[in-house]
């Protein structure tokens, strides 16, 4: 374990006190935080980007960090399965299906969503998530409330025969699993102290709000003054919000801490057409990514990332001069999902800068 690894561990064992457990040993820690000149020059403002999809060979990225706490607070010694549910690109099924074969558990993946079609190709992170998921249950075109509904039914199902398993939710955030999130922060300020750089900004997707909560605690805990500012990419602002007060409210609870989310702020600007519909302007922006900095951004989180991010310095809601921290959140092979085709044949010149 490098030094940082082992002195963020130690700080967030004692930030955390009998609430912290030891994680599952997988993954590559820390994730580089690192100075992109290029897009810093094009976009006016330095930028660091912590490259949470490095964590992994398979682009798990933050999702592996959250889930490796997530399924060592559970005795996974004595379940035969682990169940969730996701979408055709989801990164958090292909995490999960990772993990069963890990723990040599079987993994039942629940696959569905309002505008979700099973695909007649394979590729991305739905190939990768059928290569290693034992079974994967399928649901066109339904509302992902009433996925989540399946889904529990489906567990319950499985323990009446006598298949005992694990349900994980949307963004993995229960039980343990923020703990992930709270250690990425606490390794992002370890980064910048040694870096000696001094931030007040963070830019992060928001799925569920989690990652954002988890950021919020750890710059709470070592008493940075930093403002999250959480692009949302399929739920809106006010739902985003709620669940992520509800997970606050829990920890606080749990830690007998009274922090809150003055500084979380969520933005609905980039959500587009929502999750997994992709518009042409940001299948371009992930194409332009590629071939001008070298990095594979998904087009359901990080293409959406960016562009929030982009419109938060164009309207100074990040005032000029600031550094910033992009999380780059990873799911990177989601780039060739199912708009793969979407992508190919799309061409488009490019005269100048986004």
């Amino acid at each position: 374990m490098s030094e940082i690894a082992n002195k963020v561990k130690l700080e967030t064992k004692m930030f955390l006190g009998e609430h912290y457990i030891e994680p599952i040993d997988i993954g590559f820690f820390p994730t580089p935080l690192i100075v992109e000149n290029r897009i810093s020059k094009e976009i006016g403002r330095k930028i660091l980007i912590k490259r949470e999809d490095m964590v992994d060979v398979l682009g798990c990225g933050h999702k592996l960090r959250r889930m490796r706490y997530l399924l060592s607070g559970i005795n996974y010694n004595e379940i035969d399965a682990l169940v969730t549910i996701g979408s055709v690109p989801s990164n958090q099924a292909k995490t999960v299906a990772l993990f069963a074969r890990i723990l040599e558990l079987e993994s039942h993946i629940i696959i569905g969503g309002d505008k979700q079609t099973k695909p007649s190709t394979l590729s991305g992170n739905y190939l990768v998530t059928k290569l290693m998921a034992d079974f994967v249950q399928w649901y066109e075109f339904t509302s992902w409330i009433k996925m989540k509904e399946i889904a529990q039914k489906y567990s319950e199902q499985l323990s009446k025969q006598g298949i005992l398993n694990f349900f994980i939710d949307s963004g993995a955030s229960q039980e343990s699993g923020l703990i992930g999130s709270i250690e990425l922060g606490i390794e992002i300020k370890n980064q910048l102290d040694i870096e000696k750089e001094s931030i007040n900004h963070i830019v992060i997707c928001a799925g569920s709000g989690a990652s954002a909560v988890g950021l919020a605690i750890a710059s709470e805990l070592q008493q940075a003054s930093w403002t999250i500012h959480g692009i949302c990419i399929g739920e809106g602002s006010e739902t985003v919000l709620t669940h992520s007060i509800d997970l606050m409210n829990t920890w606080n609870k749990k830690l007998g801490t009274e922090f809150n989310l003055e500084k979380v702020k969520f933005y609905d600007h980039a959500i587009g057409l929502g999750y997994d519909e992709p518009t042409d302007y940001e299948i371009e922006i992930s194409e332009y990514i590629l071939k001008q900095y070298g990095m594979l951004f998904d087009l359901n989180y990080m293409v959406k990332t960016f562009i929030g991010m982009k419109i938060l310095l164009e309207q100074e809601i990040i005032p000029k001069g600031e550094t910033i921290v992009l999380v780059n959140s990873g799911g990177n092979i989601g780039f060739f999902d199912s708009h793969s085709k979407k992508i190919s044949n799309k061409r488009t010149e490019y005269g100048g800068a986004l």
